[in-house]
């Protein structure tokens, strides 16, 4: 299904590629140094601070080392695919006032932007908005369209940039995992990558418009010579509501 200019413009808008750099000291005292990447993107921006609040998957803030120092950078990019701006933050991964968190039993996490970005000039104006979500009580149904975004790693390493792509699928199955404490999980008819973890899932809302229904979350793809008793091409995510819940208490 196509998408408006309007959207697509509000997906470039608010799609951050995230990376995530961990340093931490190792048995000898010396230090190693971590990085991976990752999608997020701004589903509110607080009215007081205008604070950018971006979901993402909890494994994009938590697969690195304990005790870590941390720099987590975002990078939006325009429709052209060219650098609109990047912020950064410091952080620490024991720290008590860390400016991200996530959920034990789910691969849902989140994130404050800064209110400027590394130019000092302002992520948001005074008037935007984070992406439109679905309403907390609605569920999709199996055989509902879908479309998602995300910074996957193989399109850059092939175009030496980054590049936000889009995806769309059809959603298979709807279930809840035993091994996540009973969270809900999706599973779509269609394709994800390294890089894309944490970017927005949308479907088409009751009037007609396009709404995020969920984070990305991981996708299983089973070799031909692998034995593990993975689902082959399929893409996962996680419901957005555990966030929506949580911004109801800010």
């Amino acid at each position: 299904m196509d998408l408006s200019a309007e959207f697509t413009a509000s997906i470039y808008r608010r799609t951050f590629r995230i990376t995530v750099e961990a340093r931490s000291r190792n048995e000898q005292g010396g230090i190693n140094i971590t990085e991976h990447t990752g999608t997020g993107f701004c589903f509110a921006v607080l009215s007081k601070s205008r604070r950018g609040l971006v979901a993402t998957a909890r494994h994009v803030l938590t697969d690195v080392p304990e005790n870590s120092d941390l720099l987590i950078r975002f990078e939006r990019f325009t429709e052209e695919d060219k650098l609109d701006s990047i912020a950064s933050i410091k952080s620490k991964t024991d720290a008590t006032d860390r400016p991200f968190g996530f959920y034990k039993f789910s691969d849902v996490g989140y994130i404050y932007l800064p209110v400027e970005d590394d130019a000092n000039r302002p992520l948001f104006g005074n008037t935007e908005m984070g992406l439109p979500v679905l309403a907390e009580n609605k569920r999709i149904i199996a055989g509902s369209w879908l479309g998602w975004a995300g910074f996957p790693s193989q399109v850059e390493a092939l175009l030496s940039h980054p590049q936000l792509c889009f995806f769309q699928g059809t959603l298979s199955a709807f279930g809840r995992r035993t091994d996540h404490e009973g969270h809900a999980y999706y599973i779509v008819d269609g394709h994800a990558a390294p890089g894309v973890s944490g970017g927005p899932v949308w479907a088409i809302s009751d009037t007609g418009r396009m709404e995020v229904a969920g984070i990305v979350s991981t996708f299983y793809g089973k070799s031909p010579d692998s034995s593990d008793p993975q689902i082959p091409g399929f893409c996962c995510f996680e419901p957005i509501n555990p966030l929506i819940a949580r911004l109801k208490n800010m």
